[in-house]
């Protein structure tokens, strides 16, 4: 299945932590088109060319922050884009919303290395996972 979304935000993902930031963005764009939100691959294309794989990163999560004002877009999916920007404070912000509604994906941040890179010594991450019962990611 070439087309997969799921597919396509596992080696993004994968790609990211690696360090393959080139071939990371593509996989990007592909899940945003294959979930049907082909804006947000043309804004990682127009933030890539200003700032590189970052800036593509934090104009794809600027803009899913905007369209969760008019639509629902889970926080902790806003929050994972705004991890792979490198933004922290953003990152942590939007998993904080996420945790106050409920966030239905929340529970897996602990298994992400995306944020688990980020955030995993940030003493406020820690305090989310301990608030969410997610010991096996602790810091020990």
């Amino acid at each position: 299945s070439p087309n997969d979304p799921v597919g396509h935000s596992i080696l993004w993902e994968s790609l990211h932590v690696r360090g393959q930031y080139e071939e990371a963005l593509e996989e990007a764009k592909a899940f945003f088109i294959g979930i049907g939100l082909a804006p947000i691959a043309e804004a990682m294309s127009s933030g890539y060319e200003r700032n590189g794989y970052s800036g593509a990163m934090r104009s794809a999560a600027d803009t899913l922050a905007v369209i969760s004002q008019e639509t629902f877009v889970g926080p902790w999916f806003i929050a994972f884009v705004y991890g792979a920007a490198g933004e922290k404070e953003q990152t942590l912000e939007w998993l904080e919303r996420g945790y106050k509604i409920g966030d239905p994906n929340l529970p897996y941040i602990g298994g992400h290395g995306i944020l688990n890179s980020l955030l995993r010594e940030d003493p406020r991450y820690q305090d989310l996972l301990r608030r969410m019962g997610i010991p096996k990611y602790l810091k020990e």
